[in-house]
């Protein structure tokens, strides 16, 4: 109960707190409301872009699925390529819509474990690595850029920390890829291994550990996850390049790609739901240090969220579907989540 309680009371912080950086940002447009009205009804005029950038999303997160199919197969834990998808999108709706009740990660780890009884870590794994792969090239790509704009991040103080904090999210991530990825450390290490001898925590982190360090001996397979999170980001990003152009924002497409990544790896921080308010401030930063107004870019931090919640949507008839094939209804199987996600605790 007490576990519960902590959680709402979190989630309730995390909306205020998104609501608050919304209404802050909102109050710094309060003198140019005309101006944000005259950038939305030129978007509305422009809507075979906004179908467009619909096309970008869709196709960036079926990419995304693709991603998790692979990895699914890498660690023996093959399924059908419609099952795939639809798992995805069922965790694309929990990520978007059920705030506070189980995340995405979760959701399709218990629909994995559920085809392949016994193997919830496993499973569990699969979403980790997936989430986990995709952020790491993001980082990679946006230290690159920032590092070839080097002047656009680290001569404007407003976008300096930025610079510091991708560089350093990229030198953490080597440094943790190194330790896992360069031996077995429950071969190697006599302390992992008491660790999973005497406790049951630690036969589950060995489970956990063996199916990322199966990717060792999976080059190939660890390369198509990268290349298929190269084109997730390369298509995301478009699908912001095509909103941008219905709201007659003056970047070229190179700056696109240059503050995309850095703004989708930040708003990932679980700071607020889906990175709300916080994705909307960093677009007004680093657009007004290349010379977009605020009543351009937070319309276009906006229409680029509603793009994905749309797709999200199609996660919950998925959902729905799911439930009732199960002969269960929307409630009893996020109950059913819930418990595993207890247990899992426990």
């Amino acid at each position: 109960m007490a576990t519960t309680t902590r959680h709402r009371l979190l989630t309730a912080a995390r909306i205020l707190l998104a609501l608050g950086l919304l209404a802050y940002l909102f109050s710094r447009l309060q003198t140019d409301f005309s101006s944000l009205q005259a950038a939305l009804q030129t978007s509305v005029q422009h809507w075979p872009l906004w179908l467009l950038s619909l096309t970008c999303t869709f196709l960036g997160l079926l990419v995304g699925a693709l991603r998790w199919h692979l990895i699914l197969r890498t660690a023996g834990l093959p399924l059908p390529g419609a099952k795939v998808f639809s798992i995805f999108f069922i965790g694309q709706f929990f990520n978007s819509f059920m705030l506070g009740a189980c995340g995405g990660d979760l959701a399709r780890a218990y629909y994995v474990a559920r085809a392949w009884p016994g193997k919830r870590a496993e499973a569990a794994t699969t979403a980790l690595i997936d989430r986990a792969v995709g952020l790491l090239v993001l980082v990679a790509f946006a230290c690159a850029v920032i590092i070839y704009r080097f002047h656009l991040f680290f001569d404007h103080i407003g976008n300096r920390w930025m610079g510091y904090v991708m560089i350093s999210f990229l030198g953490g991530a080597v440094a943790l890829l190194t330790l896992l990825l360069r031996k077995n450390l429950f071969e190697h290490w006599p302390l992992f291994q008491r660790w999973e001898k005497q406790t049951a925590l630690g036969g589950t982190f060995r489970r956990i550990y063996d199916a990322l360090f199966l990717f060792h001996h999976h080059p190939r397979a660890l390369a198509g996850v990268v290349l298929l999170s190269f084109l997730n980001m390369i298509l995301l990003t478009l699908a912001c390049v095509c909103l941008g152009q219905s709201l007659h924002v003056e970047l070229r497409v190179r700056d696109y790609f240059t503050v995309f990544p850095v703004i989708t790896v930040l708003s990932s921080l679980p700071l607020t739901p889906g990175g709300l308010g916080v994705r909307e401030g960093l677009f007004v930063e680093l657009l007004n240090t290349l010379g977009v107004a605020a009543s351009k870019a937070l319309p276009l931090s906006l229409l680029t969220y509603l793009g994905g919640l749309v797709w999200s949507l199609l996660g919950g008839l998925v959902f729905l579907g799911y439930s009732s094939s199960h002969g269960q209804s929307m409630t009893s199987e996020l109950a059913a989540m819930k418990d595993t996600e207890t247990k899992g605790a426990d």
